[in-house]
């Protein structure tokens, strides 16, 4: 199931100490043991992980096991720019993230920003009939973490090698 991880979310996602670790451990659970892959892409969303330090060897190694993809940086700027046209209220700050989710296809939003959710889920955004993405905001979501949610162009997903996910188990503290 690809996911995208809203970059606010990262440091919870990947920290084990982090208060709300637990509401989200069951991603981390799905990228390292189970068929979870991590989307990103576009410029914003690159920029806004690369001030990340602390995780980005992690985000590598995920890379390296298979477990991230990268979406169309030039076709989710350039989406990215008519949701901005589009968007008329000063408070949506993401819209990258309907444009990741739009060319990715990607159906899931891992995410602790409430204020998003309406406008990443407005449908004027989107082409009709274009199935809007869904929020998992802690582990009462753990029902979307399921292939139902996966469009067929990112199939198969594969499980991560169980040797590649004791190494960054260990990178996490685990």
């Amino acid at each position: 199931m690809p996911i995208i991880i809203d970059t606010n979310c990262i440091a919870t996602l990947f920290t084990k100490s982090a208060v709300n670790h637990k509401e989200f451990e069951p991603v981390l659970e799905w990228i390292l043991k189970g068929k979870g892959v991590m989307i990103i892409g576009g410029t914003k969303y690159r920029q806004e992980i690369s001030k990340l330090n602390k995780y980005l060897t992690i985000i590598r190694y995920i890379k390296e096991a298979g477990k991230l993809y990268e979406g169309n940086c030039d076709a989710i700027d350039k989406y990215q720019s008519s949701v901005e046209i589009l968007s008329d209220d000063p408070d949506f700050d993401d819209p990258h993230l309907v444009a990741m989710v739009f060319v990715t296809k990607c159906k899931i939003i891992c995410s602790v920003d409430d204020r998003s959710i309406k406008h990443v889920t407005d449908a004027k955004y989107y082409p009709t009939n274009f199935r809007k993405p869904v929020y998992y905001k802690s582990a009462k979501n753990i029902d979307l973490l399921c292939d139902n949610y996966v469009d067929d162009d990112l199939k198969p997903l594969i499980k991560m090698n169980k040797s590649k996910a004791l190494v960054i188990e260990k990178l996490l503290g685990k």
